[in-house]
């Protein structure tokens, strides 16, 4: 099987990072494509993959193993590998794809200095920092990761730990030090004290502290942290040293004052720079202040990117003038956003995770802006009905009806509290049709995305599948467990836009959503007719080619 272009396209987009997709990454190492990307274009030599597929293998069985024993270890997930080839000039810790790929140095998989049980202990850690995102937490609460390896295992780690050169090497090899007393701690399940009583529980692990290690913990954690912080202080002391900021400050300035962009460029709340005002630069020079070159450097290639997507989308219909107004509800945040008052996308200075004033742009940050400017033009296009139902309403209804029919069946099947729990939660119509229609409410934005995707490059395709296709655990109450099925419905649908292949098998592995399935007796065979039934759903709209001229190529440009 060779990668789609589009999915090749994403692997290679960045030359700071190589991407093996995760339809190159199988269990039993990494697939003939992954390797070629891996060799011909990151340079590692075929002693390094198979380090890696030593280190992925490990991963797997232990994960596996401990996931049946215990809950706070979860399943092991399905993504691809992200291996970032110049760490100098990738902020640490930054959540890539939005964590649908795990993230090694090169350092981790050259053979001769790193070893499978490195690696598969930053696969087991990346899978806790979905439940808890912080990098300094996150190897203490996986204690359970120790318990049962043996002092050559142990060995393997800490010599690869100190032979690291990861930005935050210091952090390892702290956590190295500590595996003598993270072993000594105890779990209620996989090594339960005699005397509970005498032990501190960490809430959410399974973990439970004796008195003598009270302090260790907490030790454990600064060091650790410590460590990351001063991979944080290097990286930002790097983006400081480089570039002339007041030379690219002028040229931004001059750039917004003489292009006067259709966009809008927001701080703490207030518009810092508009087109109503081009040359009125102070206040976003003042919000500058201090940032490094390689910051304004990049902003500046972000803001170009909004124009010309902005200016492409606009020039692309047939009567702007016509379009609707920008709906008031709509959320002012993410990578940009459509500005309530100014009618313009708008990116925000203080925009969090993105860390937009203090260094460069992560890898494929740019690409997601793209797709995400796009989809917020589309939100207007769709408010103006250019993109309606392509069949008529009594169609449309029955399509509705059939996924209604499909999730009571499903609610019928279920273990009495799963019945009752969506009984208690609907109360207008049954709750198969009070489902249904809470799917419907999302049509709207599963519009402004048919239509974006006709403006998508292949890379943005692929980034903004990539963000919006992962773990929903964490985002709803024990209580929303229907109404997560339901998102996991509409969420299943983006793989439309991807050159992903075998999409509905794909997204059980990518999504962790096997485990929810199996709790609500949903089978394969269920869950392949919700997704069909969903589908349908969507794909019952075309884009009115009398308002938008679609880019030769687009689906309905002809």
């Amino acid at each position: 099987m060779s990668l789609a272009p589009s999915r090749e396209a994403l692997a290679i987009a960045d030359p700071r990072v190589v991407l093996v997709p995760v339809e190159a990454v199988g269990p039993g190492g990494i697939l003939p494509d992954g390797r070629r990307l891996l060799v011909e274009r990151a340079g590692l030599a075929e002693a390094d993959v198979d380090l890696l597929d030593a280190g992925h293998r490990l991963y797997l069985q232990r994960a596996s193993d401990l996931a049946r024993r215990t809950i706070e270890i979860s399943p092991p997930t399905r993504r691809g590998i992200a291996i970032v080839l110049d760490g100098r000039r990738v902020r640490p810790f930054a959540a890539l794809l939005n964590d649908s790929a795990w993230i090694l140095d090169r350092g981790d998989v050259d053979a001769r200095r790193s070893s499978p049980e490195l690696i598969a202990w930053l696969f087991a850690v990346a899978d806790r920092l979905r439940q808890t995102p912080d990098v300094t937490l996150a190897p203490v609460q996986v204690a359970a990761w120790w318990f049962e390896r043996s002092e050559r295992e142990r060995a393997d780690f800490a010599a690869a730990a100190m032979r690291s050169d990861r930005p935050d090497a210091d952090a390892l090899r702290a956590l190295a030090e500590a595996i003598p007393h993270l072993r000594e701690l105890r779990h209620d399940r996989l090594r339960p004290p005699r005397r509970p009583a005498a032990h501190r529980p960490i809430p959410g692990t399974g973990l439970l502290v004796p008195a003598a290690l009270e302090e260790a913990p907490p030790r454990i954690v600064e060091g650790i942290r410590a460590g990351a912080r001063a991979a944080e202080q290097a990286f930002r002391a790097r983006c400081a040293e480089n570039g002339d900021a007041a030379k690219e400050l002028r040229r931004l300035r001059d750039w917004l004052a003489d292009e006067e962009p259709p966009l809008v460029v927001v701080r703490r709340g207030a518009i810092a720079w508009s087109p109503d005002r081009p040359r009125e630069t102070v206040r976003l020079a003042e919000a500058l202040a201090g940032a490094p070159a390689c910051a304004v450097g990049d902003l500046h290639l972000d803001l170009a990117v909004v124009a010309g997507h902005s200016r492409r989308f606009l020039g692309a219909l047939v009567d702007a003038d016509r379009l609707a107004p920008t709906d008031q509800r709509a959320e002012q945040g993410g990578y940009c956003f459509m500005h309530r008052e100014a009618g313009f996308v708008a990116l925000d200075l203080d925009e969090p995770g993105l860390e937009r004033l203090s260094s460069n742009a992560i890898p494929w940050a740019r690409e997601m802006l793209g797709a995400r400017c796009l989809h917020e033009w589309s939100h207007r296009a769709v408010d103006s009905g250019w993109v309606p139902s392509s069949v008529d309403d009594a169609a449309f209804a029955r399509l509705g009806s059939e996924l209604a029919r499909l999730l009571d069946g499903a609610i019928a099947a279920a273990p009495r509290p799963l019945r009752e729990l969506a009984r208690e939660q609907e109360s207008r119509g049954s709750p198969g049709e009070a489902l249904a229609r809470r799917f419907a409410s999302r049509l709207p934005d599963w519009n402004s995305n048919l239509l974006a995707s006709c403006f998508w490059s292949p890379v943005e395709r692929e980034v903004y599948v990539s963000h919006n296709v992962r773990h929903l655990d964490g985002f709803f109450p024990p209580q929303g467990t229907w109404r997560k099925l339901v998102r996991h419905l509409y969420e299943a649908q983006y793989l439309e836009f991807s050159g992903l292949p075998d999409r509905d098998e794909r997204y059980v592995e990518i999504s962790g959503i096997a485990p929810q399935l199996s709790r609500l007796g949903i089978d394969r065979s269920g869950w392949a007719d919700l997704l069909s039934a969903a589908r349908a759903l969507c794909l019952a709209h075309g884009i009115d080619v009398r308002h938008v001229r679609l880019p030769a190529g687009a689906h309905g440009s002809d």
